[in-house]
């Protein structure tokens, strides 16, 4: 839904609230709790900064280099989004679909991404793995007239050099906020550049394009392994 009166948008790009008793969250098994605003927060604003960083022209290299970075060489995403509280749906695309998609999010219109994260916890896994967990996140996409919030839980799985092994986000609700000018002049209302999901269009279906190729990697690489085409049976003909 729509709302008029957002926030500001020259925002930090992320606010890290403290743990508050009232809402202590389920500790993972196997894992030790090792406090909040530490390694994996700090890595997460390095994160969001450096999406701020890129170059003008938003050109694929950056975004390679970025997702070289930060993602583990056998890293992944998972993204869920809803339209309604009964209606969701989640992609999961592989991490060669990731350079791609961050530049369509960026020359899709969005001018900055904020992430806000309240109560995140840091726990040390057995594997030496960090985990990051914070029910109550917000992923901010800024426009030039508009911002829209997509709230939800946020999942981050670090390796020991803080590389990101699994990144989940899964989205309760979206809303777009406008400035408080335009409830003067209705006539100005811009278009929302989101879809029912709260992404837009040109992500969307970056997203639709990364979750075909990422169910066709095993049969990519079958095809690969074989010498045989995709379109080409296995089996000899009889």
């Amino acid at each position: 839904r729509r709302v008029h009166g957002g926030l500001p948008f020259t925002l930090i790009t992320a606010i890290v609230a403290p743990m508050s008793s009232q809402s202590e969250p389920l500790k993972p098994p196997n894992a030790s709790l090792v406090g909040t605003q530490g390694r994996c927060v700090l890595r997460l604003l390095q994160y969001t900064e450096d999406q701020r960083r890129r170059p003008p022209d938003n050109n694929i290299e950056y975004w390679k280099k970025f997702v070289a970075e930060y993602f583990s060489e056998n890293g992944t995403m998972k993204i869920d989004v809803c339209r309604t509280h009964y209606e969701t749906r989640s992609f999961e695309p592989c991490i060669e679909a990731l350079p791609r998609l961050f530049k369509v999010k960026y020359d899709s219109g969005v001018k900055m991404e904020l992430l806000f994260l309240e109560n995140p916890r840091e726990y040390i896994l057995q594997n030496g793995f960090l985990l990051l967990d914070c029910p109550s996140a917000s992923i901010v996409s800024v426009f030039e007239e508009s911002q829209v919030w997509n709230y939800g839980h946020l999942r981050v799985i670090f390796t020991s050099n803080l590389k990101i092994l699994c990144w989940e986000f899964f989205s309760r609700s979206h809303q777009e906020m406008l400035p408080r000018t335009l409830y003067m002049r209705p006539e100005a209302m811009p278009t929302s550049p989101v879809n029912e999901f709260g992404l837009t269009p040109e992500y969307s279906r970056c997203l639709l394009i990364a979750e075909v190729v990422h169910d066709m990697k095993d049969l990519i690489a079958f095809s690969a392994a074989s010498g045989l085409g995709l379109g080409q049976n296995s089996k000899p003909n009889t």
